[in-house]
């Protein structure tokens, strides 16, 4: 959605268009991921037995523990904060491009995203080698680390661009010290 939405933004902008993307984050209040525990619950008992079989219930048990997580801890407190959001995005004189709504979506986020995709992935499913209740129970153990293998190493790129990032900041941080001082 985003990248339709800043394909927009720059189609429409010689007709004083402007686009805004809000991104919110987990608000577990809500009834999109309220919903999400026994949808997935659901879902698994809807499943015929052979597809259970694949996954199996240690699988199921480990995801179901990972949404647990991440509506607990990642969630966010108040979801009147995204329609505040596109309150200001729809009525401000200046409006911001991107509203990030929520801890999750300013923090976690874009620094997943900052780091190579293999890097964020390992994050969200347990690495390389997840613990064996993390796969399905017929994918061979070594599925994640055959599928890693397979992509372009991606990392010495975006490290650079880390690094390049960083320098520039101590820089700039070195030049507003001296003025400072």
């Amino acid at each position: 959605m985003t990248g339709w939405a800043e394909v927009a933004r720059r189609d429409l902008k010689p007709f004083g268009v402007t686009v805004h993307v809000v991104v919110p984050g987990i608000f577990k209040s809500t009834s999109l991921y309220g919903n999400f525990t026994s949808g997935l619950d659901a879902t698994w008992r809807s499943l015929p037995a052979d597809l259970k079989r694949d996954y199996g219930e240690g699988y199921y048990k480990t995801v179901r523990g990972g949404l647990d997580f991440a509506l607990n801890s990642l969630s966010n407190a108040d979801p009147g904060d995204v329609s505040d959001a596109m309150l200001h995005a729809c009525t401000a004189e200046r409006p911001r491009y991107r509203y990030d709504v929520g801890r999750d979506a300013r923090f976690v986020y874009p620094v997943l995203a900052a780091f190579p995709d293999s890097w964020a992935d390992a994050v969200m499913s347990g690495g390389a080698r997840p613990p064996r209740a993390a796969l399905p129970a017929t994918a061979p153990e070594d599925g994640p680390a055959s599928a890693l293998a397979r992509y372009d190493a991606e990392w010495p790129t975006k490290l650079a661009v880390l690094g390049a990032g960083a320098l520039a900041a101590r820089g700039a941080a070195a030049v507003v010290r001296r003025a400072l001082l």
